[in-house]
């Protein structure tokens, strides 16, 4: 099992202030092992942000977690998961992510291309995602469908599905 998100970060070359500090933030997966899903999360990100909605193209998105924050509700498999057969957490303690290009779909709708990195494989994911803006608050909202295999997390395996859907809720001020 595992999880991606969307990591969202400033990069100093920007000429974007950063809206502002992430507030919240909720990245969770789901994954069928033995035919039974399995819900599961991450909470440490690191995060700042550099997004201009109006001009989605010149905003910078990057962001990591670690590792070892995963929790499924069960101890013994997060400790599993930090193992060298599926994230390694000694080698590769941050998952990461950064936007290559950002583009919009319209009314608060967008759609990011990132190179995502996990152990020591970097494949470029598609990830659609939403921004709203309240008052002095920003929030990112996305989903997406990775294949754990493609990184190299859990090898093969016929009661562990391959496909992750990741589940990312960012709110800034």
């Amino acid at each position: 099992m595992f999880l991606v998100f969307l990591l969202i970060g400033f990069s100093a070359s920007s000429p974007y202030v950063p809206i502002g500090k992430v507030m919240s933030h909720r990245i969770t997966f789901k994954i069928k092992n033995a035919g039974i899903t399995v819900d599961g999360s991450f909470s440490d990100l690191k995060a700042e942000i550099s997004f201009d909605p109006i001009a989605p193209d010149k905003s910078v998105l990057r962001a990591s977690i670690g590792v070892a924050s995963i929790k499924t509700g069960k101890d013994m498999r997060d400790r599993d998961l930090q193992e060298r057969k599926y994230f390694y957490v000694e080698k590769y303690p941050r998952i990461k992510m950064v936007s290559k290009k950002i583009k919009s779909l319209g009314k608060d709708r967008f759609t990011g291309t990132f190179d995502l990195t996990i152990r020591d494989v970097t494949k470029e994911v598609e990830v659609p995602f939403t921004y709203m803006r309240k008052d002095n608050q920003g929030t990112f909202k996305g989903t997406f469908t990775v294949d754990r295999r493609d990184f190299g997390v859990g090898g093969n395996s016929i009661i562990l599905s391959d496909d992750v859907k990741i589940f990312i809720e960012v709110t800034t001020k």
